[in-house]
């Protein structure tokens, strides 16, 4: 099964590198990582995963990883979003969250259409139109099961 990690982060690549690291102790595979930052978080995370060679060094490390595909086109923002600061900036953040899960259910060809996110009530370990929500050690991330359920 094709499976995606979409991560939500600040500035710190550690959530992303140990998540994958508990779910590969778990035997469960990922295919891809997206990640959504703010505009100054995704250059924080694109120096130290790339130019500084963290995530070259988590690769080599975790045997398996290299065949998780992660490069700096990965790593998504928002133009001018620098920090949320307000409501306004939360929204931005909250419909990129949205639209980019919506985008990969679409590329998956899953069934279903994600709910407006108002609309969401799901609890952990949950499916809805091929999306599994879950936890994996402190870092909430979603699963997003890219097979028809």
């Amino acid at each position: 099964m094709k499976s995606l990690a979409l991560f939500v982060i600040g500035h710190s690549p550690a959530i992303v590198t140990e998540t994958l690291a508990a779910l590969s102790m778990r035997d469960e595979s990922v295919n891809g990582v997206r990640i959504v930052a703010t505009q100054i978080g995704a250059k924080l995370l694109v120096r130290r995963l790339f130019e500084k060679g963290a995530w070259q060094a988590f690769c080599c490390a975790w045997f398996g990883m290299a065949q998780v595909h992660l490069d700096e086109a990965s790593i998504l923002f928002s133009n001018g979003l620098d920090d949320i600061r307000c409501e306004t900036d939360n929204r931005r953040m909250a419909e990129m969250i949205l639209a980019e899960t919506q985008r990969a259910v679409d590329d998956s060809g899953a069934m279903g259409i994600l709910k407006k996110l108002d609309d969401l009530n799901v609890n952990s370990n949950q499916h809805v139109s091929g999306i599994k929500f879950s936890s994996v050690e402190a870092h909430a991330m979603i699963d997003i099961d890219l097979a028809v359920l």
